[in-house]
């Protein structure tokens, strides 16, 4: 249990207190809390304390993304372990957050789909390529795609509120979820990207086999 690793557990217990701190303000989900807290107001702005105190923690996680992986290649602490657990925190890290947001209708439930279907198909690939001694690093399309959904769900802390009890589908949301429109595309062509390579792969070793 090296330092790198202790990190991304670190972010996997921030995922249960930002899920709350999201989905206690009450918005008017379907997993609002019906609790009196307090917000910033600030004209036509709101922004809800505990949705303050979540962007600054997921901000915190998402750095520690950076931070575990620059320690490990560092210090020479890569392990096959570690690479598993950094992926499994940074999978529950997005997704359950904007798990919390399309609770609260800000984030369309079809967009968290993409990503997730997206992830179960990579990952299915990846276990079974790794069953084979075969390892495909990560694309550049998929550290995009991650970028774009850092930044989007980001933004959703901060700016999102503003337009409490706002349609999900007028052009200021809309505008909202930008980056995370973008992070969807490329989630699609990185998907089939790493699909068509690596499939080829496995079906040219099986040949090889015969």
């Amino acid at each position: 249990m090296g330092l790198p690793n202790k990190i991304s557990i670190f972010r996997l217990l921030l995922v249960p207190a930002i899920f709350i701190l999201i989905v206690i303000y009450p918005f008017g989900g379907i997993c609002s809390w019906n609790i009196n807290l307090p917000a910033i107001t600030i004209s036509n702005y709101t922004l809800p304390i505990t949705w303050l105190i979540a962007g600054i923690l997921f901000i915190i996680a998402s750095l520690t993304d950076f931070l575990d992986g620059y320690i490990a290649r560092k210090y020479n602490q890569v392990t096959t372990s570690g690479k598993f657990l950094d992926a499994i925190a940074d999978k529950v890290l997005t997704n359950l957050t904007l798990f919390a947001f399309v609770c609260e209708g800000i984030v369309p439930f079809w967009l968290l789909a993409i990503f997730m279907i997206r992830d179960l198909i990579v990952d299915a690939l990846r276990q079974t390529l790794a069953s084979k001694n075969v390892i495909w690093p990560a694309q550049q399309l998929g550290k995009w795609k991650t970028a774009c959904m850092m930044v989007g769900t980001t933004l959703l802390f901060f700016i999102s509120s503003a337009h409490l009890g706002v349609n999900l589908y007028n052009w200021e949301s809309q505008l909202i979820l930008i980056p995370l429109y973008i992070s969807g595309i490329l989630s699609v062509v990185s998907g089939m990207q790493y699909l068509i390579n690596n499939w080829n792969k496995v079906f040219n070793e099986k040949e090889e086999k015969k």
